[in-house]
């Protein structure tokens, strides 16, 4: 069974060596930043609209209608827009909404103001919430979108405290026109920083062989190394490098520690994959991490081999063990 531990550091893992996903939490954490000054400020702002608490029941009241307006026409928007252009789109209303709060005193006309803020906070809301479950596979889904809200919790309590901060010293109303300069700012993001593309079939692949050995060892035992020889084409060598370097992600997001490939000094066209794995057990995950998304690079990689690849598994011998038979080798991928 998977400790608490090892669950967390295997979605620490996965998130840290999944580029989509890290452009995501970024994307969503300064966008979050800038529009948390909304949520604190508000009650202020309303304050000084009007002295009757009635004000700040009434734009709450119609942002919720517009946030259930938003959701029941958010499926058929996204259907016929991309998910850059409805974020680009929800990005800039909102951006309005805090720079109204700003600079409006009317409080009707901030009701119906408060009904596209809520209609793009939802659309936001929703779509980072889609987006980040469809980037990861079944057996981390939950666990990566414990780490988006803890980013998103983060840096709404970030924002909250260092807006709460600019307003004390600065005023209510400037505070809330720098916020939604920085919130419209978030729109250059996506040149740099587009959303990401939810990959192909993340479902489980495991077609590799169940690794030979003399003895069942116990899942605890750890760490593994695990080794696969590739002889290629010397003529094709940076190729090979190159696609098996993009390899590297794959596995040490499916559970590897450590990652490393060698070439035989005496052998030019014979290069050695290492990568080691905490315990037996979580290599034996590995294998079911494995997804169809990721076939096309493993058989980019394994296209360069001219004769088999050889894989060969070891545990760390700890002082006091009984001598061993050597490890068996097999010839399927690890």
């Amino acid at each position: 069974m998977e400790t608490f531990q090892g669950a967390t550091s295997a979605a620490i893992r996965y998130v840290r060596y999944s580029p989509g996903i890290r452009t995501l939490l970024l994307r969503s954490a300064v966008l979050i930043f800038f529009t948390s000054s909304f949520w604190a400020l508000l009650p202020t702002a309303a304050k000084d609209i009007s002295e009757n608490p009635i004000t700040y029941g009434f734009l709450l009241g119609f942002f919720g209608l517009g946030a259930v307006a938003g959701a029941m026409v958010l499926q058929r928007t996204r259907s016929k827009i991309s998910s850059e252009t409805l974020l680009s789109a929800a990005t800039a209303t909102f951006a309005g909404v805090i720079l109204s709060m700003a600079l409006l005193r009317s409080p009707v006309i901030l009701c119906f103001v408060m009904l596209l803020g809520g209609a793009s906070w939802t659309s936001v809301m929703s779509l980072f919430n889609i987006i980040v479950q469809e980037l990861a596979p079944d057996w981390v889904r939950s666990r990566v979108l414990a780490v988006y809200l803890f980013v998103f919790q983060g840096s709404v309590a970030v924002g909250s405290t260092l807006w709460g901060y600019v307003a004390l010293h600065r005023g209510v109303h400037e505070t809330l026109v720098l916020a939604a300069i920085g919130t419209g700012t978030c729109l250059l993001l996506q040149l740099l920083f587009r959303l990401p593309v939810v990959p192909g079939d993340l479902s489980t692949w495991n077609h590799w062989a169940k690794p030979t050995t003399f003895e069942v060892p116990d899942p605890r035992r750890g760490p593994v190394l695990v080794t696969v020889k590739y002889v290629i084409e010397p003529l094709k060598a940076s190729e090979f490098l190159h696609q098996i370097h993009k390899y590297q992600r794959v596995r040490r997001r499916d559970g590897a520690t450590s990652w490393g490939v060698f070439v035989d000094t005496e052998a030019p066209d014979t290069y050695l994959e290492c990568f080691k794995v905490d315990s037996w057990a979580e290599h034996e995950r590995q294998h079911d991490r494995f997804t169809v998304a990721d076939r096309e690079i493993e058989n980019q990689v394994l296209s360069y081999a001219i004769q088999p690849v050889e894989i060969r598994h070891f545990i760390y011998a700890r002082e006091g063990l009984s001598p061993s038979p050597p490890p068996i080798r097999t010839a399927s991928p690890p």
